[in-house]
């Protein structure tokens, strides 16, 4: 048993968690006999794990090649602006986890009206929270910056990658709403191709590429609106295949 304060929180959060999941596997796994077969999911999970996979440990594979490639202080001033855009990113990742059971559930009862409309209106409301997003960055670029104790030059990166970096929001939404909706739709392909485009093959490429500019430091960051932008057309001509396929023609009205 860990005898320090931190360990015991720890340990007794660890044990919390296993004893709760060791409840619900006996009460539903075994005093409800229920049997789960996974045959069928095994495809679609996998492409979702990979998805989820890549994007977790997307910011740690960016600051470590940033910070060896071109100095601490572009890894630093990407760090920190990726822990304040999560703030933004939390309220886009409630509207997608709102809306994929809702299409899902739509899509299982063949209601193709209710599904369109859980596409349509969650893309509005994505695009709503990430332009006020957008906004909030650059207006208060500068004091939520000084709040991290930063050097002058740090600091001076940190709110270059604030305004160019922002840019990819209304993009971002777009992408994490599609994969979503890809998701609830039977489409795990078309959710790990996003991912893949919009994290790995498209910006990390392309800011090796703009590190042998002069003006790297100022560059490098559209990398990343670059990748956005190129999955986000991407998933809008996906999303249109998956819609035909399952009988949902035209613009989304």
């Amino acid at each position: 048993m860990p005898k320090t304060k931190t360990q015991g929180i720890v340990f007794g959060l660890i044990m919390s968690y296993a004893m709760a999941y060791g409840m619900e596997v006996y009460n539903i796994a075994i005093k409800e006999g229920f049997n789960l077969n996974v045959g069928g999911f095994s495809t679609m999970t996998n492409q979702v794990f990979l998805g989820a996979l890549i994007e977790a440990s997307y910011m740690g594979v960016f600051v470590f090649l940033t910070s060896n490639l071109w100095g601490n202080r572009i890894g630093t001033a990407y760090g920190i602006f990726y822990k304040i855009q999560q703030f933004i990113y939390f309220a886009e990742f409630g509207i997608r986890d709102a809306i994929t059971p809702l299409v899902s559930y739509n899509y299982g009862r063949s209601n193709k009206k209710r599904v369109k409309e859980g596409e349509k209106y969650g893309l509005i409301y994505t695009i709503i929270i990430m332009l006020a997003g957008l906004a909030a960055l650059n207006i208060f670029a500068c004091p939520l910056s000084g709040i991290f104790g930063l050097s002058a030059e740090t600091q001076e990166l940190c709110i270059r990658a604030m305004h160019i970096i922002s840019v990819r929001f209304v993009f971002a939404g777009v992408n994490i709403t599609v994969q979503g909706i890809f998701q609830a739709l039977e489409s795990g392909t078309g959710s790990l191709i996003i991912s893949v485009l919009r994290l790995l093959a498209v910006p990390l490429p392309l800011a090796y590429l703009l590190s042998f500019s002069a003006d790297a430091s100022k560059i490098i960051w559209w990398s990343l609106p670059a990748g956005e932008i190129v999955a986000a057309v991407v998933a809008v001509i996906m999303l249109r295949r998956v819609n035909r396929r399952i009988g949902i023609a035209g613009r989304l009205k």
